[in-house]
């Protein structure tokens, strides 16, 4: 299967493998409230 290569791959990809990561968690008063939404979400 072809694959594609360039200029900094690996160290573009051994950069992400070093930054944390966590799980997001819900904060309730930020909780969606179909009444006043426009259909667009907000993820921080």
């Amino acid at each position: 299967m072809p694959t594609l290569q360039f200029k900094g791959k690996n160290i573009i990809w051994n950069h992400h493998l070093s930054i944390p990561y966590h799980t997001l968690e819900e904060i309730s008063k930020l909780n969606f409230q179909a009444d006043k939404g426009d259909g667009n979400l907000i993820i921080s």
